[in-house]
């Protein structure tokens, strides 16, 4: 939850986006360090979409941050090469419409190593007012011949607004944008 602060102090209005801000909590929030979501074949191209089609918010802007961690590591590109063998490419499933399946799309956006803003987390550009809904597929490499696993986790969206880089590094943090305080995941010890 973040609370709207005018100059003076005075409470303007409380926006609720529970769990660090992260869109995908209900959807993909389960797959953490110790629970990752598995992705295992022998395909050239290995694709699941392991959640369900949210709904973007029309409020909120149309710059996020997608963040994600993976194992063995991101992909400079999509496709197989003996470069990509059995490492990971994370996309965006972009629906024109809500209620849709979440391997349907109208606009496929493929985050790699390469387009990243720092090792797992992408900032990205969605227009709200054309896509309605968003899924995640998570892609991994093989040579068809010998089996890859990968692994991912702690796999967030979330609004530019509430984005604070504590988010991925697990530190506890307090930012202040756009009259917004911001305070993230914070845990006591």
């Amino acid at each position: 939850m973040s609370v709207k602060l005018n100059k003076t102090g005075v409470v303007n209005g409380i926006i609720d986006i529970p769990n660090g801000h992260d869109l995908l909590y209900d959807t993909l929030g389960k797959y953490t360090a110790a629970n990752p979501y598995v992705l295992t074949g022998t395909s050239n191209d290995i694709i699941e979409c392991p959640g369900s089609k949210i709904t973007l918010p029309t409020n909120l802007g149309n710059t996020f941050y997608l963040l994600a961690k993976c194992s063995p590591g991101w992909a400079a590109s999509h496709g197989y090469s003996a470069s990509t063998a059995g490492k990971a490419t994370i996309w965006y499933y972009l629906a024109k419409t809500t209620g849709t399946a979440a391997n349907y799309y109208d606009s496929p956006v493929c985050y790699t190593s390469s387009n990243w803003v720092k090792e797992g987390i992408w900032r990205t550009t969605i227009d709200v007012a054309t896509y309605k809904s968003v899924s995640i597929r998570l892609n991994t490499y093989s040579d068809t011949t010998n089996s890859v696993t990968c692994k991912f986790w702690d796999i967030k969206l979330i609004p530019a607004a509430y984005f604070v880089d504590g988010n991925i590094s697990g530190k506890s943090s307090i930012d202040i944008k756009a009259n917004n305080i911001v305070t993230p995941n914070i845990v006591e010890y």
